[in-house]
């Protein structure tokens, strides 16, 4: 289950949107990440252009949880 992120017990990873999820875990552990205009490719660090595909298994390589308590 997710959560609002304007619950006080809401953490990185909390929303209703799995992008912003993504983003929030990647920027936890220190990454700066940043869309294109149109928010189908990202960049992270400055490196080059990723898909959504591989911004999302980072971000469960780092600890997004899909489902309650439910590593992926």
């Amino acid at each position: 289950m997710t959560h609002s992120p304007d619950r006080k017990d809401a953490g990185p990873g909390d929303s209703d949107d799995p992008v912003l999820d993504a983003v929030a875990v990647l920027q936890c552990h220190g990454y700066t990440v940043e869309a294109d205009d149109d928010f189908a490719r990202w960049r992270i660090d400055g490196g080059d252009w990723i898909t959504l595909s591989t911004l999302f298994a980072m971000a469960l390589r780092l600890g997004l949880r899909d489902g309650p308590g439910r590593a992926q």
